[in-house]
């Protein structure tokens, strides 16, 4: 499903969610991990930063 999102936004070419799919690209393993554990990276989560 995410990879269809990829494609799309790359066929759009719309400047700002070609930025925001590549965010998720980098981060995509980390994103994932949120999701299946619910946990977090403190080095991937600007929030934790101080």
């Amino acid at each position: 499903m995410l990879a269809s999102w990829y494609n799309e936004v790359d066929a759009s070419g719309i400047s700002p969610f070609k930025t925001l799919s590549r965010t998720v690209q980098n981060r995509y393993l980390g994103i994932l991990n949120f999701f299946n554990n619910r946990a977090i990276n403190a080095r991937q989560s600007p929030s934790m930063r101080r």
